[in-house]
């Protein structure tokens, strides 16, 4: 059996992209925030470059609460070329000393499908949050987790903690996620992609391995 590695994508805030946590600023906060849980139909957003960014293949920010990447037209080619989930681009223009760069704010997103993506029953979950101590909880679908963490208060979460996928999950995709699920909310690639991003220097991102990713038949 041949192992499937997966990675965790995040945006560098080191120095290679000037030590900061949001590269840019859009000039609509409350319309970029509006990107989550759905599809929207939105016009270009406009956004501004923080005067200590530099410029990246990627950059980052912290008003879309959407899993997703701010990516350049070399990424969305590089993407394009791939298998990926159920997905939108969103047209982003930077201003960026005095120039306009172009931008896609890339958004994947399935959670209609998750019952079929992930095996509630033999992954593993936990209770966390501040009123509560941390403990396990059984799940068996993606209703019942909605159900169960609607019984709390918004300071107490269940957490994907190790997560089995249904053979029915396609190994060919490249690019995934289990939004919205705490835990499960994260920008998966897989190790082809990795490995095609790294051979064409994209900028702005950092790869972690995942180790509590899957299949059914790894457990069986």
């Amino acid at each position: 059996m041949i192992l499937i590695m997966y990675y965790r994508v995040e945006n560098r805030t080191d120095r290679t992209v000037g030590n900061v946590a949001s590269q840019v600023t859009f000039d609509d906060i409350k319309e970029a925030g509006r990107i989550l849980h759905e599809f929207l139909d939105l016009s270009v957003l406009n956004a501004k470059l923080d005067r200590r960014a530099k410029v990246t293949d990627v950059m980052s920010d912290v008003t879309i609460p959407a899993v997703g990447l701010l990516v350049n037209k070399k990424v969305r080619e590089i993407f394009d070329q791939h298998n990926l989930m159920s997905h939108k681009y969103y047209p982003v223009e930077i201003e960026a000393k005095g120039d306009i760069l172009h931008y896609d704010f890339f958004q994947p997103f399935d959670e209609k499908n998750l019952d079929s993506y992930i095996d509630f029953e033999k992954s593993s979950f936990e209770w966390r949050g501040f009123t509560i101590e941390s403990s396990s909880v059984k799940l068996y679908s993606y209703k019942e987790y909605k159900e169960k963490r609607n019984t709390r208060g918004i300071c107490d979460d269940i957490v994907l903690t190790d997560i089995v996928l249904k053979n029915t999950f396609s190994k060919e995709w490249d690019v995934f996620t289990f939004s919205p699920i705490r835990g499960g909310r994260y920008f998966f690639i897989s190790e082809r992609l990795k490995n095609a991003l790294e051979a064409n220097n994209v900028s702005g991102i950092e790869y972690h391995p995942v180790t509590n990713i899957r299949f059914q038949e790894e457990i069986e």
